[in-house]
């Protein structure tokens, strides 16, 4: 965690501006960034970590009596080997995370409003196991747009457990079989 300045204001950010750079030198398509003034890149850390500070994460803050400026760092998380995160530090994969959102949001700052957190399933059947999507709206995105959200995801409130019925190959029996496996044939109201 890190801060910038901005109009002489201070602001808690994931990264650094110097991460920022770094990550930046070594990206392709870093051209937005490139173009873009000091004051704007800072504006755009500001962005992407208030972006990343309205989802709901697991865990829990680290500091939960003394308020902490950010949601992270967090106590109770696994890196996606299982591995306990240090609770006393943010992420890298956050601080990159934050890199990626100030990026898109150099290039099209409307991007943070744009995106949806709902569910873009259209259609979902047990027959001949079926899944139909909305088709997205050209630049939305479903949280973060896939750079950052494959860095978080791990985190994201509700991204593991059981989420769904499975379905064996053409040879073996299925869950829907079976009486009412974890409540699923009663369907979603």
């Amino acid at each position: 965690m890190g801060q910038v300045s901005i109009s002489g204001v201070a602001y808690d950010v994931y990264g650094t501006e110097a991460g920022f750079k770094a990550y930046m030198a070594g990206r392709i398509g870093a051209d937005d960034y490139d173009d873009a003034i000091s004051n704007d890149r800072k504006k755009a850390m500001v962005s992407a970590t208030r972006w990343l500070d309205r989802q709901n994460w697991d865990g829990l803050r680290t500091d939960p009596d003394t308020p902490q400026a950010l949601e992270w760092p967090r106590t109770g998380l696994t890196n996606k080997d299982g591995e306990a995160l240090d609770d006393s530090v943010v992420p890298t994969d956050v601080e990159e995370a934050s890199y990626e959102l100030a990026l898109v949001l150099l290039g099209d700052d409307d991007q943070q409003d744009a995106v949806s957190t709902g569910s873009n399933i259209k259609r979902v059947q047990a027959g001949e196991a079926q899944v139909e999507w909305f088709k997205g709206t050209e630049g939305s995105y479903p949280v973060f747009p896939p750079q950052a959200h494959d860095l978080v995801k791990y985190w994201l409130e509700g991204h593991g457990g059981f989420t769904g019925a499975w379905s064996g190959d053409a040879d073996s029996e299925s869950a829907f079989d079976d009486d009412d496996v974890r409540g699923l044939g009663q369907g979603y109201a």
